[in-house]
């Protein structure tokens, strides 16, 4: 065969089998980028998905809720309300702004409350990428990489094989094994917290759009384990959250350490409310949101005070904890 012939055949070949799997990752819709799939149920996500939810808030009342992945298992079935779980735009205040911005009359008044879970675990400083333009449907059709091929198989095996968990329509997760929980080491693992001038900017002007709209809006913390808040430093927290407070919001709920759930464990010692070292299971989840988040004031501060006293009592339960 000539070197010509070869090369033709070898393109041939190349380009059909592109076409058919880039066909097959469109039709499956693995990231919901596009409008349709062939395949019911979802795992994966991009922050494109938050296009859905702009669409939502024009047709009824949600509370929105942004945050990382300490918050996707809140979903509107554990609130007992319609809610719109925003974790995949993963907390960052620049794309949260761009949504809010960008919401019409209609949709603002269609806000009931605003949930913003602060993670600084989660690198603060990472770029925003490219900002939505949520009234215009931009398709994008991205090259079909391994990691997409990757994740169009795994959507397909995964809808027909027993589910861990999903993506709920709402944006949130459902996990199957409600008290699932994993083992790991106990002993002390360091958390490395960041935060820069940006980021405070950025959530204060989250505080500024609400407080402008008349909505309320809750700030507050994850909950860690115990072998996390052990090394966690709270005099390189404090002036986070000093400038939020004379920055203009009014509370924060520091959920750091909430007994009962930093340190439960069952049976056999192990920790009985973390899925892993980092996310409390759905039980606690629930628990977290109805007791804690929603009603709970005993772990609110409001200023420089009740600050100092919280961070203050923190140093000595860390102190007391052995390992």
């Amino acid at each position: 065969m000539n070197p010509k012939k070869f090369t033709y055949i070898f393109l041939s070949l190349f380009i059909v089998s592109y076409t058919l799997l880039y066909l097959l990752y469109y039709l499956v819709n693995p990231e919901q980028v596009f409008l349709h799939s062939i395949t019911k149920k979802k795992f994966f996500y991009t922050k494109e998905y938050s296009r859905r939810q702009f669409k939502a808030l024009k047709e009824n009342r949600y509370t929105l809720l942004f945050g990382t992945s300490q918050i996707h298992k809140i979903s509107s079935k554990m609130l007992g309300e319609d809610l719109l779980n925003f974790h995949n735009i993963y907390g960052e205040p620049g794309d949260i702004l761009n949504f809010l911005h960008q919401l019409d009359t209609k949709q603002i008044n269609h806000i009931e409350q605003i949930l913003y879970c602060i993670d600084l675990s989660a690198k603060a400083d990472r770029e925003e990428g490219e900002l939505i333009e949520y009234d215009k449907w931009k398709i994008d059709y991205p090259i079909l990489t391994i990691e997409k091929l990757t994740r169009t198989i795994e959507d397909i095996v995964n809808n027909h094989s027993t589910l861990a968990g999903y993506l709920n329509e709402d944006g949130s997760m459902e996990h199957i094994d409600k008290k699932q929980h994993s083992r790991f080491p106990h002993h002390p693992y360091e958390i490395i917290y960041s935060y820069d001038d940006k980021l405070i900017n950025g959530i204060l002007e989250i505080d500024r759009w609400a407080k402008d709209h008349h909505k309320k809006i809750t700030f507050f913390t994850p909950v860690t384990s115990d072998a996390f808040f052990k090394t966690i430093n709270f005099k390189k927290l404090s002036p986070f959250f000093s400038s939020l407070l004379d920055g203009g919001i009014q509370n924060i709920k520091l959920f750091y350490h909430i007994p009962g759930m930093t340190d439960a464990r069952d049976d056999k010692s192990e920790y009985s409310s973390f899925m892993d070292p980092t996310h409390l299971n759905v039980y606690f989840v629930d628990r977290w949101l109805h007791q804690y988040i929603l009603t709970e004031d005993r772990y609110s501060i409001s200023d420089a005070n009740e600050l100092n006293i919280y961070i203050r009592e923190a140093e000595r339960l860390q102190a007391e904890l052995k390992f």
